[in-house]
């Protein structure tokens, strides 16, 4: 429910490092341990030495292979805001400790080549959002295995059509396809979603089913969920953000 990372003060995070007993000798007097500290970044190292049974204990906010200061350096690029305005925002939150300026631009140069790589890809996905598709579908899948199936089950199927007519040379005009939706090509996905969602409800609901829902920068799709009691999270899918590049 906390999420994968939270923000804590500086005060509380040695502090509750300090009360922690000795993983060793189980001494719980503050006094009797030395302590050192290193910073690199956003990140802290926090060295416990117990002066009882000399047990050496290393506390830190980060966890092997993270790196919060490089992450931020790709927030950046990702919000497409400078490093000036990045640093206004963390000072308000009292974190003023932060990368200096080379550091910075170190690191967001570390994400470049990865990004170069999927420029390609990219362009070809932004055209593909903005094209006027006549049809798209989505499925619900189980992702589970199951005995006797080779595959994991299609649960919910949904197909969203334009209308398709034409014109003959007399000027008249016949449908081919009726179809089921009418708005933008943009707001398919939208549409698909909400469409295989109202399929389960009911089963969601009986069962007391809660989903967890990626989606991308659509705002209209996040504010229709958020109504729907079977959702209880929605998380955010910046991939869509390499359409920027």
């Amino acid at each position: 429910q906390l999420g994968s990372t939270i923000l804590v003060s500086t005060n509380i995070f040695l502090e509750l490092i300090l009360n922690q007993p000795c993983v060793t000798c189980y001494d719980i007097n503050p006094s009797n341990r030395k302590t050192k500290i290193r910073t690199d970044g956003l990140g802290i190292c926090v060295t416990s030495i117990c002066m009882v049974c000399s047990d050496e204990s290393e506390y830190s906010n980060e966890r092997p292979g993270d790196n919060f200061s490089k992450c931020l350096a790709g927030a950046g690029l990702v919000g497409g805001i400078n490093k000036e305005e990045l640093q206004s925002m963390l000072a308000l939150l009292e974190i003023t400790r932060q990368s200096g300026h080379q550091q910075y631009f170190d690191k967001q140069g570390e994400f470049f080549q990865s990004l170069y790589q999927a420029a390609n890809t990219s362009a070809e996905n932004a055209l593909s959002h903005v094209r006027e598709a006549s049809q798209a579908s989505g499925e619900f899948i189980f992702n589970e295995e199951l005995k006797s199936y080779g595959h994991h089950p299609v649960l919910v199927y949904h197909v969203v059509e334009k209308k398709r007519e034409y014109k003959t040379k007399d000027g008249k005009i016949i449908t081919i396809q009726e179809g089921n939706y009418d708005s933008s090509s943009q707001q398919m996905e939208h549409a698909i979603l909400i469409a295989i969602i109202e399929k389960v409800l009911t089963v969601l609901e009986n069962y007391n089913i809660k989903l967890n829902v990626r989606v991308n920068g659509d705002l209209s799709t996040n504010r229709t969920l958020a109504l729907l009691n079977v959702v209880n999270q929605i998380f955010a899918d910046l991939k869509y953000k390499a359409k920027i590049v």
